[in-house]
């Protein structure tokens, strides 16, 4: 519990996690409803489409964001765990547990301020209230992601923490990259079924359709010119094929993380700083 706790209140805290996860995407909310939104047609499905489109992208930006946060703090704290395993009584299942529940609260916190954010300056753009059309689906949506993005911070953290300060940063960064670019590539590129295979685009479809109430659009691009012209009849992903995926990845990196941890060896913090 206290582990939990610590890792709660460390990585809320952390200043990068409020500047890239919280003011850097209110940033783009800002944007996205005060100045990008002056293009949308007058037509109350192309902009119900376009702020949940903003709700699926932020939430994938932020708990991408999240994620580097949480992966630099175990990597930073690895070089200690072999002899906190041996000589206390942390087990690796602990650890595991106590990170993948602890980043749940986390990004559950940023899901919430997301929500309330897109709701609010979107609704006060277009004079119109846009409330979330589904709330438990977006609920299920945060929690989803933070299943995802846990069990991957730890996994990039140990990785990390294996290898020497230049590589160890880039990797740290990994889930912000990977965030930005598939999150932006779905606007532009029809990925189609491959949505379901990537984490990233999964997370940003079901925001969108939890939000919506409708399903996501597979082609993002043709979709929006169908409804621009009042023409609803665009193909839709499967939420439950998305949500499916994103269990699939997180029990597949959960046992890889917790297989990692078991077999840390002793590596001195002040090494992975000089090499």
């Amino acid at each position: 519990m206290k582990l939990f706790i610590y890792l709660i209140k460390r990585t809320l805290t952390n200043p990068y996690l409020l500047f890239w996860s919280i003011a850097f995407v209110t940033f783009f909310i800002v944007m996205g409803a005060f100045l990008e939104s002056k293009s949308i047609p007058d037509v109350e499905e192309a902009r119900q489409i376009y702020v949940s489109t903003w709700f699926g992208v932020v939430i994938l930006l932020s708990f991408s964001a999240s994620s580097v946060t949480t992966s630099s703090i175990v990597s930073y704290h690895t070089g200690g765990l072999p002899h906190l395993f041996r000589f206390s009584r942390m087990t690796p299942l602990y650890f595991v547990v106590s990170i993948v529940l602890s980043n749940l609260v986390v990004i559950g916190v940023i899901g919430a301020y997301m929500l309330i954010a897109v709701y609010g300056m979107f609704s006060y753009a277009f004079s119109s209230p846009f409330p979330p059309n589904d709330l438990i689906m977006c609920i299920l949506t945060i929690f989803l992601s933070g299943l995802f993005f846990s069990s991957m911070s730890l996994f990039l953290g140990i990785l990390s923490s294996k290898l020497n300060r230049g590589m160890s940063r880039f990797v740290d960064f990994l889930p912000l990259i990977l965030g930005y670019l598939f999150g932006y590539a779905y606007l532009y590129v029809n990925f189609g079924s491959l949505v379901y295979v990537s984490p990233f685009n999964s997370i940003e479809l079901l925001g969108e359709s939890a939000y919506s109430g409708k399903g996501a659009p597979l082609d993002f691009a043709k979709a929006s010119v169908q409804i621009a012209m009042n023409n609803n009849n665009y193909v839709q992903a499967s939420d439950l094929l998305m949500s499916l995926s994103l269990l699939v990845w997180f029990m597949l990196i959960v046992i890889a993380d917790v297989f990692l941890v078991r077999r840390l060896y002793l590596n001195p913090l002040e090494e992975g700083k000089v090499a």
